[in-house]
């Protein structure tokens, strides 16, 4: 089980890394682990190219100059994989292809210190990482016990360096400024996370919930109670005048009704739309978060259980160790072996420090806060159908019914016109008015609420770096965070990985100063604990360099950059800000469009009620005087 974390260097090559100009293999055989091998085997003609610009983008070439350098195809260079990711698509690919073994890009010059993508030459095996030597011993296998102790390797670079990657600046938009000045009712706007901020953030939005209920509860059943007046002037034959002053007006004041209802059908429209983009502008802006957190969520996780093992794997080192120490052993030996456990114990507490740090903790936090922003997907669908439904409901009924009623009238059908007029009018008191009601309060109870979303969020994106770390209380969880959000200062989480690495090394450098056959000798009953002990401790060292990598502020701000001050403080903060000015237009506007709808059909059926009882009056016979 411990093996199967390992997926660099294959067990059996992993303890004879000191041999000189040799080149690395990837070998299917092996489940793509590596091997050291000639640099000119015959039977290796394969080179592995890697994606300069998309990793996990492999393939092979059998081409090489005239230097013996291998040629990869455009945008393509000769690689090694750094994570297992990339080794399992190096893998693939040649599955894919049926090749067996590639060269990847890392060998040993002539001391034995191995490079890898060209990079610095360092001693992977044996050494003391605190004593520098020359070039000449790197690789040279000392004696049990030397006189004078002397590191077997020219230099070992920092394993995982501080690139010059610089956390990028961030200044917040001036729509997250305005909304972020809005006047409050009560408290300030400072972020916060206690429930009293909540509270004042939900208070905020009050006035437009109080509007809702005077526009939906009093004004649209008010209207429609109130009696159209008309001033036409009817002749002898039933014919309006239109000629009169009164009558005049009267139709300026039709025509302004006129206008208002379809100003009203084209706000809703716009409202409808407007609200429509900023829900799906919030969805996707949601759907990016999500993934990308999704993503740092995995790193910290996968460092932090890779870190538990790595425990583990420390823990079966120091039984190996204790079994080795019980060997009867001159003084000079004895003396090695306790360095090396007082280095393995070391490495040990540098591993806890970093588990200390708790980074699966960090992620369980804000997995939880990622999941409550996914689970309101249900909400925002709620909100684009609302806007259909209006659109549909409303627009539709309306224009239909003043279209049958305006299309009888002009037929000349009185009886007719007055029999729909009355039947749409009883028709939009007992189903629209009470579905208009109910669509404008819950436009703008919706308004209200992105208000609050609006609110919280400008308040959060003033300052996103300083708000998000009072999320977390406990001080190492604060510190830790506040590093990879700025990037500035020291990263804490991977110096206690780099000091477990190094004391790792001067342990295995140590253990390689007692030679196999003279243990053997001595020890017969503890080889095994021998052997056992340094396949650990090169697991150790593997198994720290690839959580170094991942923990590196350069792979993880990025991601915070793209979903809190990208997604949601720019895209998002926009996109809720659309959303809600698109509710309070489609509740205003509802509203506007049943008071203009109620006011026409009531000119309707006075004109015609008129005419109808002029058109009476002269069918009557004339009493002579």
């Amino acid at each position: 089980h411990l093996m199967s974390t390992i997926w660099t260097w294959d067990e059996e090559f992993s303890a004879n890394f000191s041999q000189p100009n040799m080149c690395a293999v990837i070998d299917v055989e092996l489940s793509g682990k590596w091997k050291i091998d000639d640099c000119l085997n015959v039977n290796v003609t394969h080179y592995s190219c890697a994606n300069s610009t998309d990793r996990s983008d492999w393939t092979l070439t059998n081409e090489t100059d005239l230097n013996g350098a291998p040629i990869c195809e455009d945008e393509f260079q000769y690689s090694v994989p750094i994570t297992l990711n990339e080794n399992n698509m190096l893998k693939s690919v040649m599955n894919e292809t049926d090749i067996q073994q590639a060269y990847i890009y890392a060998s040993s010059d002539e001391f034995g210190c191995w490079s890898f993508n060209g990079g610095v030459s360092y001693c992977i095996a044996n050494g003391y990482a605190d004593l520098i030597p020359t070039d000449e011993t790197c690789g040279n296998t000392p004696e049990i016990v030397p006189t004078e102790l002397i590191n077997t390797c020219q230099n070992i670079p920092d394993p995982w360096p501080q690139s010059s990657y610089y956390a990028s600046s961030y200044k917040p938009t001036k729509l997250t400024e305005y909304i972020h000045n809005w006047p409050r009712i009560r408290g300030g706007n400072e972020w916060s996370i206690e429930n009293e901020y909540l509270t004042n953030s939900a208070i905020s939005a009050i006035p437009l919930f109080v509007f809702g209920l005077l526009l939906g509860l009093i004004v649209i059943p008010l209207t429609a109670c109130i009696k159209s007046r008309h001033f036409d002037q009817i002749n002898d034959d039933g014919i309006i005048d239109f000629s009169s002053e009164n009558a005049r007006q009267n139709q300026k004041g039709y025509r302004i009704i006129l206008v208002g209802f379809a100003l009203s059908c084209f706000a809703i429209i716009v409202a409808a739309a407007l609200s429509l983009a900023g829900t799906k502008g919030v969805d996707d802006n949601i759907t990016t978060v999500t993934s990308e957190v999704n993503k740092a969520v995995l790193i910290m996780r996968t460092a932090n259980e890779a870190a538990e093992t790595l425990y583990g794997i420390i823990t079966f080192a120091e039984e190996d160790l204790i079994e080795m120490v019980s060997c009867q052993l001159p003084s000079e030996v004895g003396t090695l072996l306790e360095s090396i456990q007082a280095d393995i114990d070391s490495a040990k507490q540098n591993i806890q420090d970093f588990l200390d740090r708790d980074l699966g903790g960090i992620a369980n936090q804000i997995q939880d806060r990622s999941d409550f922003i996914e689970n309101s997907k249900h909400f925002r669908d709620a909100f684009r159908s609302i806007s259909i439904i209006i659109i549909s409901i409303f627009t539709i009924s309306f224009a239909l019914i003043i279209g049958i009623s305006v299309v009888s009238m002009r037929s000349g059908s009185i009886d007719q016109t007055i029999k729909r007029v009355k039947s749409g009018l009883k028709f939009y008191k007992i189903f629209l008015i009470p579905l208009a009601i109910i669509f404008v309060l819950l436009s703008l109870l919706i308004g209200g609420l992105i208000t609050v979303a609006s609110i919280i969020a400008a308040d959060l994106c003033i300052n996103p770096r300083e708000n998000i770390l009072k999320i977390f209380n406990n001080e190492l969880l604060n510190e830790t965070v506040k590093y990879y959000l700025t990037c500035d200062g020291v990263n804490i989480v991977a110096d206690f990985l780099k000091e477990g690495y190094f004391l790792v090394l001067v342990a295995k450098g140590a253990l390689s100063l007692i030679l196999d056959d003279v243990w053997a000798l001595a020890c017969p009953n503890q080889v095994e604990a021998k052997e056992e002990l340094g396949s650990f401790l090169a697991m150790i060292k593997n198994q720290t360099e690839i959580i170094g990598a991942q923990v590196q502020c350069s792979y993880i701000n990025p991601i915070y950059e793209t979903t809190i001050e990208g997604s949601v403080c720019t895209e998002g903060t926009e996109s809720l800000f659309i959303s809600l000015s698109g509710f309070v237009l489609m509740g205003i506007s509802l509203a506007g469009m049943t008071i203009t709808f109620s006011m026409i059909m009531k000119r309707i059926l006075g004109k015609a009620t008129r005419i109808q009882s002029a058109r009476e009056y002269k069918q009557q016979p004339q009493i002579p005087f």
